[in-house]
Order: C-alpha cells, then structure tokens, then sequence
C-alpha cells in the first residue's frame, strides 16, 4: 500500500502503484458513493491510469473537463499552501525569499530582471550565495 497523503501522478498506472482485483473494486465501490456512477469492477484496469479513470468519470457524470493545469503551477499552488503565513523566524524567511529570488531569476533567463539584490537584507544575500553554492 501507499502512505497516506502519498501523491500518485495522474499517469502512474495504477498496476505500477500496487492495485490488484481487491484495491480495484474497492475503489470502485468508493468511486460509485461519491459519484453515483456505477462503474465496472474492472474500471481501474480498463482506465490504466488515474488521468483516464477522471476522464472516463467526467464523460458519465457529462462534466466538461476544466483546462489542464500545468505540473509546475500545481506545484506553485501546494507551495503557497505549505508556505501559509510567513515564518516568524527571521532567518528561514530570508532563506526562503532568497531560494525563490533565484527561482525568478532563472525563470526570467538573461537579460531579464532577477531578485532585487539593492533591497535585499544582508541574511537574503548570504541564504542566495549560500544556495547558489550549493551550501543550502
């Protein structure tokens, strides 16, 4: 089994993340309660994937998928939810705006205007030259 709060990508193939026939109707049975669509015990190896399985469950509950999100907001969206407030600690808040002062920078590409190092504390400089050492 999985850890719980263990993230599964939506084209991990559900026989590579451990479903067998048991796990399979299980989840459908799931499915079926929260949806009151009734799939066949089969669905988790006619729909290999959790992408396909969302797909074909859209299709019976005539859902019009929403537009694809890309990986990386997804993942600026669970940063900003693991972030919450600031730190109070003064020192891993400049650590923290540091590493995403680089993060811009490099997103921006040359040329483009990076993290503001004229404003930046003495801390955030020392967390950026730390990090682009390798040494955070």
């Amino acid at each position: 089994g999985r850890a719980a709060g263990e993230s599964v990508r939506a084209d991990q193939a559900f026989k590579d993340i451990g479903f067998d026939s048991l796990t399979a109707v299980r989840m459908r049975n799931r499915l079926a309660e929260v949806t009151d669509v009734r799939l066949a015990a089969t669905a988790v190896f006619d729909h290999p994937n959790p992408a396909a399985l969302a797909e074909h469950l859209h299709a019976e509950l005539g859902v019009t998928p929403r537009e694809t999100v890309p990986p990386a907001l997804l993942e600026l969206e669970r940063l900003e939810r693991a972030l919450g407030e600031p730190p109070e600690d003064g020192a891993l808040r400049d650590r923290i705006v540091a590493r995403l002062d680089a993060l811009t920078a490099r997103l921006a590409g040359p040329g483009e205007p990076g993290p503001d190092l004229e404003a930046a504390s003495d801390d955030q400089l020392f967390a950026l030259v730390d990090h682009e050492l390798g040494q955070a």
